[in-house]
């Protein structure tokens, strides 16, 4: 039985979606108040669905960006999420962290595509890099949510059991 999607198709949808939560969170922006950090975490929005956008067109546009340039775009969405919250917290973002973990996926993810073809290797250097901002996100939400969203927040004031 043939699928009813195919996997460039659902890129394409998974690139949609994030395109209208880009396009909402610029509307809240335009007529509300937000907070620190909210413009980058639009950013890391817009990021990912281009990178989305960029994967379902593989086959169909050169590697350099639908390989590459995905994988840029994802990392910068992990970077620019973190970033947000670096400045949500009241932290000056580590922008040259970002930029390092940036350039490696990116330069990373052009030498396993081009020089030494590897799928698996280019897909864990894009995954440990998200997981590196991932963990540095959970870290910075666990040492700051208390005090940034103070004790009438039920989920920042639980305790641990």
């Amino acid at each position: 039985m043939p699928l009813a999607l195919d996997i460039p198709s659902l890129n394409a949808a998974a690139a949609a979606v994030a395109l209208a939560l880009a396009a909402a969170m610029i509307a809240v922006g335009a007529t509300q108040r937000t907070e620190p950090g909210f413009g980058l975490w639009v950013a890391g929005a817009c990021a990912c669905s281009g990178a989305l956008g960029l994967i379902s067109l593989q086959g169909r546009a050169p590697p350099i960006l639908t390989v590459a340039g995905a994988n840029g775009l994802i990392a910068a969405s992990g970077a620019l999420t973190t970033a947000g919250l670096e400045r949500f917290f009241g932290r000056r973002p580590s922008w040259a962290l970002h930029a390092a973990g940036l350039a490696l996926v990116v330069a990373g993810s052009a030498f396993l595509t081009f020089v030494a073809p590897a799928v698996p290797a280019r897909i864990a250097v894009v995954s440990l890099a998200l997981a590196g901002w991932l963990g540095w996100s959970a870290a910075l939400v666990a040492r700051r949510a208390r005090d940034a969203l103070g004790a009438s927040s039920p989920t920042a004031s639980a305790r641990p059991a």
